[in-house]
């Protein structure tokens, strides 16, 4: 029997070289093999040689279909949460022809593993109060639900070869089976906060994928814009010019009234002099010799009023290749739960919600997109009829992706946040001409104003997760959005590359692109005098408990440095620079204290008032030797040290109105409150 099989073989490899453009394919059934009941949504994975070739999640029946595939002699691997696996070895795929493979799994006592949280005692951040009162352990996520049943929607069973969609509509008195949400793990590096650790990072352990992908987040010009009353001046256009007057780099202030802009993004010659125009209401204003952010935040007061825009665009751009069938449903749970969550507490603005699907070049389709609307129906059934299936290179039209949600979803020309959030696994082609259309639309996506962050699934982690990892942060750069990776906490999905960084925090992917969006739309009322008693209605954003804190590289942590603050002020005298000291020492009551307190060695911080329309006080019980002020997005703006004092006092003044946080680094451990700063 043994020779027949191995004679079989032969012929199939035989015909592998033979007949290359003969093509065929595999289907069958996932069912539990007790109860012989279908398994939907069970990962099935077709690999020759440990490579990757092909997945697919399975329908609601549990069959799949796998087409095309070339002949040959593959292993087949199907996994769902709550079964053992199953590795089919030798699977032949024969000419002309479908084979089929039923597959049963044994159902089995799955337990996700403990995780150990290293540095946080006690959680960070709480609705109520400056610090957190709420956490989430393992035992807990191991108890959630892995699967909801929902009613009322499609679902797609399969598509052929021309792309069309068989659809399975699923009626009230039927039940789909769903991932539910809030079972991913994720983590945020946010490198305009760790600006010093990336510039390191970047010069060292990624340096060589620069010359790869030909873009260098080196040269920045960080920009802050007011107006008359404090406000932040938002969706301003910020140009940043050469001595003979080309446009280098454009973008936009975002909610906190900042913009980013890059002298030599795509390793360029440096242009040399440069110069900054701020263009808001059809008015000019500029500012001559800007500072790199070494040096300086260049900040420009002008003569205009609070205008807020209400309306913000969130698009997904999601990879539909095989390799994230790992993942893909769950992936959907969560935005399909952000979608109809974040929507239904947008508290006035006007959110418009858009999609693109995309896998590479020679498959099915390379793009589908559904356009941004109001109507949240037509984007989650989009959303709902897409999967994951074809591809098995490890390379995928990211670029054609982009474009697609740049260049032709149609974003609002005025808007208070726009936000894509690119989820993907694997990087694009290499190829120059990839390569320049990914250059071209970052430019736009920062011309535009769109802020893009990037979600890395698991993927291949040995050969290109450097690559990939380098080049996404690389373009959370250059559009002013931030990256974020999934973890292998929750136990979902194949293993998940770890960044190059020192330490990281770990949360439930969907709180923290909830937290994400909320950060990057927060915007205070004009004219608002916010209260110490409404506090804790803007806070909600950080209820994202701490799942754990994963210690990577503690050698690769560098002390912040923060720049001066150097203000163009319009509103006064045309031309006239000022640096802000920070010295003011009004003398202020001791009232609406706030704390940031812990539970190891005596320490605390009280700040007050909180509200403030200017300076705070703040004391000291313990030893801490540097405080850290950042904007609501996390961007680092201040360095105070306390040189020992047990008492200072910090002018804000001069900052935007908004919402800010306090931090400090002690003990070995990390802790934060939140400012409110009215005008």
């Amino acid at each position: 029997m043994i020779k027949k099989v191995s004679f079989l073989a032969l012929l199939i490899l035989i015909s592998c070289y033979t007949l290359k453009g003969q093509i065929a394919g595999l289907t069958g059934k996932v069912v539990d093999l007790g109860m012989l009941e279908p398994i939907p949504f069970a990962n099935v994975v077709i690999e020759d040689s440990n490579k990757y070739i092909a997945g697919v999640i399975t329908d609601i029946d549990g069959n799949y279909l796998i087409k095309p595939l070339k002949v040959g002699i593959y292993t087949v691997k199907v996994s769902f949460l709550g079964y053992e696996s199953s590795i089919i070895k030798d699977v032949i795929i024969k000419r002309d022809s479908v084979t089929n493979l039923d597959i049963k799994l044994v159902a089995s006592s799955v337990k996700i593993e403990g995780v150990v949280i290293t540095k946080y005692k006690v959680p960070l951040v709480d609705k109520d109060r400056t610090v957190s009162g709420a956490s989430v352990t393992s035992e807990e996520i191991s108890r959630a639900p892995a699967v909801t049943k929902v009613a009322g929607v499609s679902i797609r069973s399969s598509e052929d070869e021309s792309g069309k969609i068989e659809e399975k509509s699923i009626s009230d008195a039927e039940d789909l089976v769903k991932p539910d949400p809030g079972q991913l793990t994720a983590s945020e590096l946010n490198d305009f906060s760790k600006w010093d650790l990336w510039q390191d990072i970047r010069k060292n352990d990624l340096k060589k994928y620069q010359s790869i992908w030909k873009i260098s987040p080196e040269s920045r010009y960080s920009v802050q814009v007011r107006a008359n009353d404090g406000q932040p001046v938002v969706d301003a256009v910020v140009l940043l010019k050469s001595s003979l007057g080309e446009v280098i780099w454009s973008a936009k202030t975002d909610n906190t009234g900042k913009a980013e802009l890059w002298s030599n993004l795509f390793n360029v010659t440096k242009p040399g002099k440069v110069n900054l125009i701020v263009i808001y209401g059809n008015v000019e204003y500029p500012y001559a010799n800007p500072n790199l952010i070494s040096r300086g935040i260049n900040t420009l007061k002008i003569p205009v009023t609070c205008n807020n825009p209400d309306t913000v665009d969130i698009a997904f751009v999601v990879d539909a290749t095989g390799s994230m069938g790992d993942e893909m449903n769950y992936l959907k749970a969560e935005l399909l739960d952000i979608i109809n969550k974040e929507t239904a507490k947008s508290n006035g603005l006007a959110i418009n919600v858009g999609s693109v699907f995309y896998r590479d070049h020679g498959e099915l389709y390379v793009t589908r997109k559904s356009d941004f609307s109001t109507e949240l129906t037509e984007t989650l059934s989009f959303i709902s009829l897409q999967n994951a299936e074809s591809g098995g290179d490890y390379e995928e039209a990211v670029e054609e992706g982009l474009s697609e949600a740049v260049d032709n979803l149609v974003w609002s020309k005025n808007a208070r946040a726009r936000v894509l959030f690119l989820l993907l696994d694997a990087p694009p082609h290499s190829n120059p001409g990839v390569i320049e259309k990914l250059q071209h639309t970052i430019q736009i996506a920062a011309q535009k104003g769109i802020r893009i962050i990037p979600i890395i699934a698991s993927g291949e982690t040995s050969g290109q997760g450097a690559s990939l990892e380098y080049l996404m942060r690389s373009i959370a750069l250059a559009t002013n959005g931030t990256y974020v990776f999934l973890t292998d906490h929750s136990n979902i999905g194949n293993e998940h590359a770890k960044p190059v960084t020192d330490q990281y925090d770990v949360e439930l992917l969907n709180n923290l692109l909830k937290r994400l969006i909320v950060q990057y739309t927060y915007l205070a009322k004009c004219g608002e005098k916010l209260a110490g008693t409404e506090t804790s209605d803007t806070s909600y954003f950080i209820n994202s408990p701490i799942i754990a804190h994963e210690i990577l590289d503690l050698s690769k942590t560098r002390t912040p440095s923060t720049p001066l603050e150097i203000v163009q002020d319009f509103t006064k005298q045309l031309n006239s620079d000022t640096t802000d000291t920070n010295n003011v020492e009004d003398s202020i009551p001791a009232q609406e204290v706030e704390e940031i307190s812990q539970n190891v060695e005596p320490l605390e911080i009280k700040y007050y008032p909180n509200p403030t329309s200017g300076t705070i006080t703040v004391e000291f019980q313990g030893r801490v030797n540097e405080l850290y002020l950042t904007d609501i997005s996390g961007k680092l703006i201040k360095k105070i040290k306390t040189s020992g004092e047990s008492v200072l006092k910090i002018d804000l003044s001069e900052y935007s109105t908004g919402i800010y946080f306090l931090k400090c680094f002690a003990q070995n451990n990390s802790f934060s409150g939140k400012i409110i700063l009215t005008h």
